[in-house]
């Protein structure tokens, strides 16, 4: 797991990449609500089981880290080809699935999945 820091020069690098290849990336990130509206900072607990369910569900060429640190846990994935759309809703899928068995439901509830293509992907 990386620090924002290292995670964002990570990305920048692998941007580049996909940028000279014909290779997408995939930016999984997780954070907690607070209501509806405001990002919430994750807990110890709660952080260190979002990275586990992140690691558990990404291969080793993947990689994870803080895109905000504290707030938004994320996962970098390399795809080839078009299955990009699917792609994101099977890590979802399987993320969730995982912190539906290692979280209480009340913190899974309120854990937000944003997903986006090396196509969309703006430093924020």
């Amino acid at each position: 797991m990386y620090n924002e820091a290292a995670f964002r020069h990570f990305l920048g690098i692998e941007k580049r990449r996909a940028s000279r290849s014909a290779r997408r990336l995939l930016l999984v990130l997780v954070s907690m609500m607070d209501g509806a509206t405001r990002e919430i900072t994750l807990s110890p607990h709660v952080a260190a089981t979002v990275f586990r369910a992140l690691a558990a569900c990404v291969r080793e060429v993947d990689f994870i880290g803080w895109h905000s640190e504290g707030l938004i846990a994320a996962a970098v994935l390399t795809v080839g080809g078009p299955e990009i759309v699917q792609a994101g809703q099977s890590v979802r899928g399987r993320v969730l699935q995982t912190l539906h068995q290692w979280l209480p439901p009340d913190d899974v509830s309120r854990i937000q999945f944003r997903v986006a293509d090396s196509e969309r992907l703006s430093e924020r």
